[in-house]
C-alpha cells in the first residue's frame, strides 16, 4: 500500500495517511527522564553524554532543548545533551520536549585539589633582554587544576610576558608561582650583562683558546669579524693567521654583547 509521511511545521505531530480509515498515529512521550538518573558525580574535565528514558518506550522522540542552571560549572550542548565539568559545585541540567515536558537531573562537579607546585631549582640567571621560561608542576598528576600564574617582585628587574619572564634590568627579584588552590613556590631571579673573562688576547698562529661566559647559558651566537684571522665554535677560539679581529658572543635575545680583541702574531 503506498503510504504519504507528512510533518507538521511545528514538529509537533507525526501522521501518516492514504485513506482517511487508514491513519498511524506516534505519540508524544508521557512522561521523561534522564536515563543516567538523578544525581551525576563529576571529576572537573570530564564529560558524560546525557540520554532520555519516554515513556511509553515506544514513544515518537521530538526535538529536545538541554539547559544547565550553572554553565560556569557545568555546561551542556543545546542538542546533544554532552555536559562538561568546567568548576567544583552543583548544577541542574534539563531537558525539554516539543510540548513542554521536561525532565532534570542534578550534577555534582568535584575538583581533585592540588598540594604543591615543583620547580626545577631555586636559582636563575638571565641576561639584561633574555626570556626565561619556567616549567613548574603541579602537583598530584591528577590534580584538576594545572595553570599558574607568575609574579615578580621587582618589575624594574624583570616583568611577566607572554612568552616568558624577561630580564629588563641588572639586579636581582624573586619569581613567585601560585595556582587555583593557594599552593605557592618561589625561585631567585638574576638579571645581568652578558660577560666574557677576557676583554683583549693575544695568541700565536695555530694556537686554540676557550672563553668562558657569565651566564653560562646566555650566549645564542659566536661570531668573528675575521674569519681570516680566526674562527669560533662554540666559545672556542682558533687563530688562523696574524692580524686583527674581534670575537662577539650574542645573547639569546640579541640585546646584549660581549666581545673580546684579539691579536694573532706568527709567534708563539
Amino acid at each position: 500500500m503506498k503510504r504519504l509521511l507528512l510533518f507538521s511545521i511545528a514538529g509537533l505531530t507525526l501522521f501518516a495517511s492514504c485513506k482517511k480509515d487508514d491513519v498511524e498515529v506516534f505519540d508524544l512521550p508521557k512522561s521523561i527522564s534522564i536515563a543516567e538518573g538523578e544525581t551525576i558525580n563529576m571529576l572537573v574535565g570530564e564529560t558524560v553524554d546525557l540520554h532520555l528514558n519516554c515513556v511509553p518506550e515506544d514513544a515518537w522522540s521530538p526535538t529536545r532543548e538541554w539547559t544547565s542552571s550553572s554553565p560556569e560549572i557545568a555546561s551542556v550542548g543545546i542538542i546533544g545533551g554532552t555536559v562538561t565539568a568546567l568548576n567544583a559545585g552543583e548544577a541542574i541540567i534539563t531537558a525539554t520536549i516539543n510540548d513542554g515536558t521536561s525532565a532534570s537531573c542534578r550534577v555534582v562537579v568535584r575538583a581533585i585539589p592540588s598540594t604543591e607546585i615543583k620547580i626545577d631549582k631555586k636559582d636563575y640567571e638571565i641576561v639584561v633582554g633574555d626570556v626565561l621560561k619556567l616549567n613548574p608542576k603541579v602537583l598530584p598528576d591528577s590534580a584538576s587544576f594545572k595553570s599558574v600564574k607568575y609574579t615578580s617582585s621587582d618589575e624594574n628587574v624583570a616583568k611577566i610576558g607572554n612568552d616568558g619572564i624577561e630580564g629588563v634590568g641588572v639586579g636581582e627579584c624573586k619569581i613567585i608561582i601560585t595556582n587555583h588552590d593557594g599552593n605557592t613556590a618561589e625561585c631567585n631571579l638574576k638579571v645581568s650583562h652578558i660577560r666574557m673573562n677576557n676583554g683583549s688576547l693575544k695568541i700565536g698562529q695555530g694556537q686554540t683558546f676557550k672563553f668562558e661566559i657569565e651566564p653560562t647559558i646566555a650566549v645564542d651566537r659566536w661570531i668573528s669579524t675575521d674569519e681570516s684571522v680566526a674562527t669560533i665554535v662554540d666559545g672556542t677560539l682558533t687563530a688562523v693567521n696574524a692580524g686583527h679581529c674581534a670575537i662577539v658572543a650574542l645573547a639569546k635575545s640579541g640585546k646584549e654583547i660581549a666581545y673580546c680583541n684579539i691579536e694573532v702574531t706568527t709567534g708563539n
